[in-house]
């Protein structure tokens, strides 16, 4: 859920949200209402921090040594 509020420090309007419970506030950079809510339309929040996803390690292995595996496996299953 997204909310627009005034901040009461700066004269701008933010995006107020939240991520894992916590309250979490971006500013528009405007002090235009129509402007805010236009900056609300197109706003994407961040993912989170704590979700990044780890690379996947690629195997390289030679051709010579999967033929043999693969022809040693073979015999067991005729």
């Amino acid at each position: 859920m997204f909310l627009i509020s005034p901040d009461s420090k700066r004269p701008y309007y933010q995006v107020v949200y939240f991520v894992d419970g916590k309250r979490t506030k971006i500013s528009t950079k405007t002090a235009d209402r129509k402007e805010a809510e236009k900056f609300l339309a197109s706003f994407v929040p961040p993912p989170p921090k704590g979700n990044k996803e780890q690379p996947v390690k690629k195997v390289s292995i030679k051709l010579s040594i999967f033929f043999n595996e693969y022809k040693t496996y073979i015999k067991y299953s005729l």
